[in-house]
């Protein structure tokens, strides 16, 4: 991976492009076909923000075998404990994966802690979200809402939505999810007198994420502690949504629906594995009910999908490799986020997916080959624009 240090930082994506200011800590920029859709907010403290620190990180790394970027930056607040603010960012594709640690230490005092709140541009025309859900392991239907004048609360909770979807009148797609760590995001649960609250407001057409995870009663010390928390950013522009999802014709496939037939001697082999195969260790669970479908965030299934794609690679080199049914699935086996924990601890798989995706292209990199995910035609999935990104 190749490194540059500089003071601003200017991606260019197909038809979009990405900026970062070194003078303007926590703030990132997302334009689509030219036109500003988005901007990320600093962290705040109550009345302190990122905005008043300065970068002592601010550099992008350049992935090797893939066109994908890497940007890290370190902000210090130059008040009280003085709290740092990392970031990195993997930005490859159509979506932005973020992984956010915020260290307070010592007596800084703060009301509340707002993290990577989003300020949208433009005119919208609906907004759907997929709330976070109490059972079932598949995701569950958008709820989608027309958005009008008279609408200025699009989503209020004191629990963060799964995933919400933008509409524009032009009728491009920006998604934003929250990380694999639903438990991190819901911290005010496990923090003495605190409270959190989610907002998607709409004020005259202007569209605002807001993101207060720790919420005070009066202001008071926060805890010596780094704070971490992952979510993401796909977008999708009106022509790709036209597109049909389906496996490339020239691609070697793996199906994990167990559904289809192996087709070993065809001139582009299919491969079809059936849901016994994953042990109920590996299993999504949700209040205690296993469904038979794997767990990208246990460490063994993603073993298991590495292992594939090291075969399928050696043997099929230069060509298309797809994994097709595969879709993100909700879990609360607490195993899963730490061998030790035997408790519920709620989290989904998209964040692994993104990772597995982005590691099989690397690989397949080194030999001009593609990796892709397919994910059902007829499912939620494939309505998202991050995991319709991952097909292409």
């Amino acid at each position: 991976m190749g490194f540059n240090d500089e003071s601003t930082i200017d991606i260019e994506l197909d038809k979009s492009s990405i900026s970062f200011d070194a003078g303007a800590p926590g703030e990132m920029i997302l334009n689509i076909l030219g036109n500003k859709m988005l901007s990320t907010k600093p962290i705040s403290f109550g009345a302190i923000e990122e905005s008043v620190g300065y970068h002592k990180k601010f550099r992008q790394h350049n992935f090797l075998n893939t066109d994908g970027y890497s940007v890290d930056t370190e902000t210090i607040i130059p008040v009280g404990a003085e709290p740092k603010i990392s970031r990195t960012m993997d930005i490859v594709g159509n979506h932005v994966k973020f992984v956010t640690d915020i260290l307070t230490r010592g007596s800084f005092p703060a009301g509340k802690m707002s993290v990577d709140d989003i300020q949208f541009y433009g005119e919208w025309k609906r907004f759907g979200v997929i709330k976070y859900p109490k059972s079932g392991v598949v995701l569950p239907e958008i709820e989608w809402t027309e958005i009008t004048d008279d609408i200025t609360m699009l989503y209020q909770s004191g629990e963060p939505f799964l995933l919400m979807l933008l509409e524009s009148v032009d009728g491009h797609v920006v998604e934003v999810g929250t990380g694999d760590d639903l438990w991190r995001w819901n911290v005010a649960t496990t923090v003495d007198s605190a409270n959190s609250e989610f907002l998607v407001e709409n004020e005259q057409g202007h569209i605002s994420l807001k993101r207060d995870v720790l919420i005070f009663d009066d202001e008071c010390p926060m805890p010596t502690q780094t704070w971490r928390f992952k979510w993401y950013i796909a977008w999708e522009m009106k022509a790709d949504r036209n597109d049909t999802i389906k496996v490339p014709t020239d691609a070697v496939e793996l199906d994990i629906s167990g559904a289809k037939v192996d087709a070993l001697d065809a001139e582009v082999p299919a491969f079809s594995i059936p849901q016994s195969i994953w042990k109920p260790e590996c299993e999504a669970v949700m209040n205690g009910v296993s469904s038979g479908l794997p767990c990208m965030h246990t460490k063994s299934v993603g073993k298991f999908y590495r292992n594939w794609f090291r075969s399928a690679q050696k043997r099929y080199q230069e060509t298309k490799i797809s994994l097709s049914n595969m879709e993100p699935h909700l879990c609360d086996l607490g195993s899963h986020v730490n061998k030790r924990v035997n408790g519920s601890v709620m989290h989904w798989d998209m964040i692994s997916i993104f990772d597995f995706w982005l590691w099989a292209n690397k690989q397949a990199g080194k030999n001009e080959g593609r990796f892709v995910i397919v994910p059902p035609v007829d499912s939620v999935a494939a309505q998202l624009p991050s995991m319709r990104g991952l097909s292409r």
